[in-house]
């Protein structure tokens, strides 16, 4: 998995959101996937999101809202055919038939945090680094200026942005 500072929508301008273009480099990604040659995420692509929109990712998806649905139905003819109505009951039986989609996604989301908690400490030593340097700089201009000598401003440039929670 690949994360990396991006804008939010309304942060970019009219030329910069470009929906067509968006949907271009999404079609390319499912392809990729799809066909077998996708290599991995990077700064261009990412596939983490996409999972569903490849053909066998959406037969995947369809099966399960099938199989909770059909047993759902079944439940409903049982309490038919007995003359009772367990809300409850539709409940679970949907839930255990669609449990393991639940968990996928619990388990998808924990490794996302995961990476994004590796990405953000990398970050965060870096803006550490950066304000180190920042100081030392400072520190070496004011004594160049208090000696006579031409101050260097050594302070790293800031970076408008934030931080993408697609997290690819």
């Amino acid at each position: 998995m690949h994360v990396h500072f991006v804008l939010h929508a309304n942060d970019y301008s009219d030329e910069e959101y470009n929906f067509k273009q968006m949907r271009k480099q999404f079609v390319e990604t499912v392809t990729k996937v799809a066909d077998g040659s996708y290599e991995g995420d990077n700064e261009d692509q990412c596939a983490r999101g996409l999972e569903y929109r490849s053909r066998e990712g959406a037969l995947k998806r369809k099966e399960n809202k099938l199989q909770g649905l059909q047993a759902v139905l079944e439940e409903q003819d049982r309490q038919y055919a007995e003359s009772i109505e367990d809300d409850e009951a539709l409940r679970y039986v949907y839930v255990a038939n669609t449990r393991h989609c639940a968990d996928e996604a619990r388990r998808l989301g924990m490794h996302d945090a995961e990476e994004a908690a590796i990405i953000l400490k990398r970050n965060e030593k870096r803006s550490r680094s950066r304000k180190a340097l920042a100081r030392i700089g400072k520190s070496i201009s004011w004594r160049r200026e208090s000696r006579g000598q031409k101050a260097i401003d050594q302070r790293p440039t800031p970076r408008k942005h934030s931080v993408a929670a697609a997290a690819c």
